[in-house]
């Protein structure tokens, strides 16, 4: 957060020296600056207390204000940057050829053209990021999106997959929105329902989500799997808290569903609850204990936090995995992650397939910061169908 009110703070200084010189813009700009460092170092402090109260909202609010404004400004500023230098040289220009500034109508009219064009752009991307923090709020997408399978058991030909992820329990979402969220998906019957981690960041709301998830009406029931988030608030809570519930958390392990002739099985990997560096061998182990317990001809879903985990899934012939983490960057272009790779994560948001192999990353149920731009919050219903996919090239990685 630092870094990013640093870096407005430089393409202020640097690219827009005429507005630098404006005691006002200077201020407001410093301003920001101190504003974030305030706002961010109070949320990590009471983070890191726990303290689960009005205030730690408040701080993360204003946090999220100051990251949008700072991203806002270090993406619009170097635009503004070439305006505000085309107007430098052409006063100098004019200084040096000794005419005066304001000495003809045209002069001043093409100046107020430039003044106002250098300000759209910060202008613009600051309503623009306002714009994506009303979207964090807006409701859960729920829809059905058929996965193909041309070896798919005929009894499971219809299955229906309720996938909910990243829920993050805490500031933005509450226990009414999964209310909520559970009664949406009732219509669309589903046979079970699958939470691949990351449930809540405050731990005082789990249980009533857990009984939520347990009044939905799905024939298999339910299962769930840890996310760094989880361990970050409190692993031995997280787990006592299923183990009161008839919802399993299976954690490097599976159970075996008998639907009709056929068997679902369904794992949970670990999570490597790190972050910024490769974890391959971690998720290859959790993916061995996970799936130690299957049947070869099972149907095999594993639900891994990490999307990275596809490329284990693909090597141990894992049709359908189940991940989130990234919250599909919380910003999209037409359905589509502006960013292909995010934090070591190469499958960010969407449907992958590769073989008989697919995986989707769910963009997330909410959010720990809560913005987002062309990424609505999702909970798909994933719906097992038999036959070939009729347009295989979407979201094909090899």
């Amino acid at each position: 957060m630092l870094i990013l009110a640093l870096g407005q703070v430089l393409l202020m200084r640097v690219l827009n020296t005429i507005w630098w010189r404006n005691r006002t813009v200077k201020r407001l700009s410093l301003g920001i600056l101190i504003f974030t460092f305030a706002s961010a170092l109070g949320w990590a402090i009471l983070v890191y207390l726990k303290f689960n109260t009005a205030l730690i909202y408040l701080f993360a609010t204003l946090t999220t204000i100051a990251a949008v404004l700072n991203f806002a400004l270090l993406v619009s500023l170097p635009f503004s940057g070439v305006i505000n230098t085309i107007m430098h040289f052409i006063t100098k220009h004019r200084v040096k050829k000794g005419r005066p500034q304001n000495d003809e109508p045209k002069s001043r009219q093409r100046r107020l053209v430039l003044q106002g064009a250098a300000a759209m752009f910060p202008v613009g991307a600051v309503a623009l990021g306002s714009g994506g923090m009303t979207k964090a709020f807006s409701g859960v997408d729920v829809r059905e999106i058929p996965f193909y399978y041309e070896d798919l058991p005929p009894d499971l030909d219809g299955f229906k997959i309720f996938h909910v992820s990243d829920s993050h329990l805490g500031p933005y979402v509450d226990n009414d929105d999964i209310a909520a969220l559970m009664l949406k998906a009732e219509p669309f019957k589903p046979d079970i329902l699958l939470f691949s981690g990351d449930i809540a960041d405050d731990l005082t709301m789990l249980p009533d989500c857990i009984k939520l998830v347990e009044q939905l009406k799905s024939k298999y029931g339910a299962y769930a799997s840890m996310g760094n988030h989880d361990y970050y608030r409190g692993a031995p809570e997280v787990i006592a808290a299923f183990d009161k519930s008839s919802v399993p958390m299976l954690i490097d392990r599976g159970v075996a569903i008998k639907v009709g002739k056929a068997e679902l099985y369904v794992g949970g990997a670990d999570d490597p609850r790190r972050m910024g560096d490769r974890y391959d061998d971690f998720l290859r182990n959790t993916f061995d204990r996970a799936l130690d317990q299957s049947n070869k001809d099972s149907f095999k879903v594993v639900m891994s936090h990490r999307p990275s985990g596809f490329d284990t899934a693909i090597e141990r012939g894992v049709q359908l995995t189940l991940s989130g983490h990234t919250h599909g960057c919380q910003i999209g272009f037409m359905g589509e992650p502006i960013f292909n790779e995010w934090g070591g994560e190469r499958y960010v948001w969407g449907q992958y397939k590769k073989g008989n192999s697919q995986v989707y990353t769910s963009s997330g149920v909410g959010h720990w910061f809560p913005f987002r731009l062309g990424c609505p919050t999702e909970a798909p219903i994933i719906v097992l169908k038999k036959g070939k996919d009729p347009s295989p090239d979407k979201g094909r990685v090899g």
